[in-house]
């Protein structure tokens, strides 16, 4: 049994974890509040990746236990923030909640992975489609 919050930290997310990319999109507007640049910046941080098991009553009861969705765990002094985009492997995951904050520990979050999203106009018909008429018979 591990004996105190800090150890518990270090073992499941720093060693335990995998270190990936975080990407944090900024927007600078300007004094009427329109944007004027976009930027991105790019830090190291240490998460565990694992799917939504069925325990999760919370991440189930908002409606996040999808397909493709995943549970994150990350250190609690690392500044993770909804929005977020974790580069893994080539993959990208959006956080789209910070569901769980276990204070001096770690934190539970729910991403999603944004790589296999599809272009929905490729699924759709084109407006241009025109039907074939059928023969009468």
């Amino acid at each position: 049994m591990i004996g105190n919050k800090t150890s518990f930290k270090n073992n499941a997310v720093t060693r335990l974890g995998e270190s990936v990319t975080l990407r944090r999109r900024s927007d600078t507007t300007n004094s009427m509040g329109g944007k004027t640049a976009v930027s991105n910046t790019d830090l190291t941080v240490n998460v565990i990746f694992a799917p939504i098991m069925a325990k999760d009553y919370k991440i189930h009861s908002m409606g996040l236990a999808v397909p493709g969705n995943m549970t994150l765990y990350f250190d609690d002094d690392q500044d993770i923030e909804e929005g977020d985009i974790i580069i893994r492997n080539s993959e990208k995951w959006s956080i789209i909640a910070i569901t769980a904050e276990y204070s001096g520990v770690f934190h539970v979050g729910v991403v999603r992975n944004i790589s296999m999203v599809g272009d929905r106009k490729s699924t759709r018909l084109n407006s241009s489609h025109i039907p074939l008429s059928r023969m009468p018979s």
